[in-house]
Formats: structure tokens, sequence, C-alpha cells
């Protein structure tokens, strides 16, 4: 093979591994705004805050945030106050002025309704 067939095909397969990793990066994470307008049911996340979500934690640790299935259809924000060993959870909210769905209302949330965990957080 000469040196230029062998670059050729380094970088195909060069840009065959960035396009699948980028395609991975697209398929697991998500950007999402919090409206501008009302409340947010977790302090740290203030109104127009941008969220980088992970749509498939395979760890939770305490005070992750996390978009939960509160019903079905619905998604909402919380804050994980405990964890069991089954893996499911306990949502917590503290910002008392913004009614929001937890686990004062649901009990411990099973871990297939979790349905992000908030990586990183920003106002811009």
């Amino acid at each position: 093979m000469t040196p230029a067939r062998v670059q050729l095909v380094v970088r195909r397969i060069t840009f065959a591994l960035a396009a699948a990793g980028g395609l991975y990066l697209y398929t697991r994470f998500s950007l999402m705004t919090l409206p501008e307008s009302g409340c947010t049911p977790v302090l740290r996340y203030a109104p127009g805050t941008s969220l980088l979500l992970d749509r498939r934690p395979s760890e939770l640790a305490l005070g992750d945030g996390v978009l939960f299935e509160s019903e079905p259809g619905v998604v909402s924000l919380g804050s994980i106050g405990d964890l069991r060993a089954d893996g499911s959870v306990w949502i917590a909210v503290d910002a008392p002025d913004c009614p929001a769905a937890s686990s004062e209302q649901l009990g411990w949330i099973p871990r297939e309704q979790v349905a992000a965990r908030v990586v990183f957080a920003t106002n811009w």
C-alpha cells in the first residue's frame, strides 16, 4: 500500500469514528432551557437556566437534579433527596412558592420514571 492510500484509509476511519461519536452524543445528551416566566421547583435552577441533560444516566446520586415522569406524559423537575437499593428515588423540591410534583405526594419514584439527569446548568 502506498503512503497516500494509507493516509486515505486513516482519514476515512477517523471520519467514521468522529461521526459515530457525534451520533452517540446526540442520542445521549440534550439541551433544555427552563421558561423565563414562572418558577422552578429547585432553587438552584432559576427561570431561564439552560440545562445539559443526560437522557440515559447510568448512576444517580444524592442532590442530582433530575427530570422525572410525575404522571403519564408529564415530566417534572426535582432533586434526589434519597436513594434506595432497588434504584427508586425520593424526589425533593425546595422552592416553597412553586407548586410541583414531588415524593411528598407521589412517594418513591421507580428508577424507570427518571427521564434525565442534569449534568450542567448555566445562565448564559
